[in-house]
């Protein structure tokens, strides 16, 4: 067949690339969900924070990708993804040796009126117009269709309303890019999300529970100390030394140049926190938008297995608690942007340390509680 788009797709632009390509795909199987709902659900929240500044010698800091890395989230979208398990649903991934095998599989999904989640490299999609080359591979889109006699691919993003038309060259490259660590390479990798076909589904209100816990453990307990609540307090250390640790230059990750090591790292941050995907506050405003979902859900509020008065006091704490957190992590993005701003090579001499020290301190103690209180909620 040389061409087929799948007609009447809904699709709306989103916070997250991940949960909203997942959110395309089960709206498609008939599912009417938020896209805060599958984020969730899919119990990924989190926090991640990597040193890289302990490098062993100068030519391996010089060379590593970023001396500070953060990140809210602990996981990605997997086979066993708890959102779908919870939605009475099944996901499937397919990786390929290589671009073109990939097509093939692609196109008998799309024939089928099966719409596909693709990781790509963003470096490669020509509509973001980059001001210079630079790489992503760790993004996600939704292929809804192909014209082969115009060599057209037709996909959704998650920040356009609008669908794209992307060459199918283009479109290999980005699945197949090799820019960037392995972790983070597409590898041609597709996911589809089809209903049950036995129908079955848990009951909400108590599948809700699951997924409060997974990501309660995650960030109270989790079993390396570059993740959660321990990763916030090593996080919160090394800031006194970014004096030391960000002094110098740097090669850009993305981009190659030489850089300051200051302004670039904080940049990132900045973006890592409010910008790239996140939804603001380092998805912390997806996250306490779905606790506040759920205190609205009427499965949650009227059916046979409602939560008691007692669960839903916990639930209403976590959620004020994420919510105040959202705000001072906005808070201490809006810091360090005033600092690089100001000054590309001397940034640090803008920002007070000790301020964004306390700052992540009373982030601590309010995500601490937040998570002590959904602990609480019993399955």
């Amino acid at each position: 067949m040389p061409k087929h788009l799948i007609k009447n797709f809904k699709h709306e632009a989103g916070a997250h690339c991940e949960s909203t390509a997942m959110k395309d795909l089960i709206v498609h199987e008939g599912i009417e969900v938020t896209e805060e709902m599958v984020f969730g659900l899919d119990s990924t929240f989190g926090f991640i924070f990597i040193d890289n500044s302990q490098a062993e010698n100068t030519e391996a800091k010089f060379n590593m990708e970023a001396p500070l890395f953060i990140g809210g989230k602990q996981g990605s979208i997997i086979n066993d993804s708890m959102a779908c398990r919870i939605l009475g649903l099944n996901i499937a991934f397919e990786t390929f040796s290589s671009p073109d095998v990939a097509w093939v599989s692609s196109k008998k999904w799309l024939d089928q009126d099966i719409p596909l989640g693709l990781q790509v490299d963003m470096g490669y999609l020509s509509y973001f117009n980059w001001k210079e080359e630079m790489h992503f591979g760790g993004h996600f889109i939704t292929l809804i269709g192909y014209d082969e006699e115009k060599n057209l691919t037709f996909i959704f993003d998650r920040e356009f309303d609008d669908v794209k038309e992307v060459s199918m060259n283009e479109l290999k490259k980005a699945r197949s890019s090799r820019f960037g660590h392995r972790f983070l390479r597409p590898h041609n990798k597709q996911f589809n999300i089809l209903k049950r076909s036995d129908g079955k589904k848990p009951p909400l209100p108590k599948a809700v529970k699951l997924a409060l816990q997974k990501v309660t453990r995650q960030v109270l307990s989790p079993s390396m100390n570059y993740h959660g609540i321990p990763a916030l307090r090593l996080f919160a250390k090394s800031i006194p030394k970014w004096d030391v640790i960000l002094k110098g230059d740097m090669k850009h990750p993305y981009i190659n140049k030489i850089v300051p090591k200051a302004s670039t790292t904080l940049e990132m941050m900045y973006g890592l926190i409010e910008t790239m995907g996140t939804g603001g506050a380092i998805f912390r405003n997806i996250y306490s938008n779905f606790l506040k979902e759920l205190l609205d859900h009427p499965d949650i509020n009227e059916e046979s297995q409602a939560w008691n008065e007692e669960e839903l006091f916990y639930l209403e704490g976590a959620y004020e608690k994420i919510s105040k957190s959202a705000e001072l992590w906005s808070k201490f993005s809006s810091k360090i942007k005033k600092g690089f701003d100001k000054d590309k090579q001397n940034c640090l001499e803008f920002i007070n340390l000790k301020e964004l020290e306390e700052l992540i301190n009373n982030i601590i103690s309010l995500e601490e509680t937040c998570f002590r209180n959904l602990l609480k909620i019993k399955l």
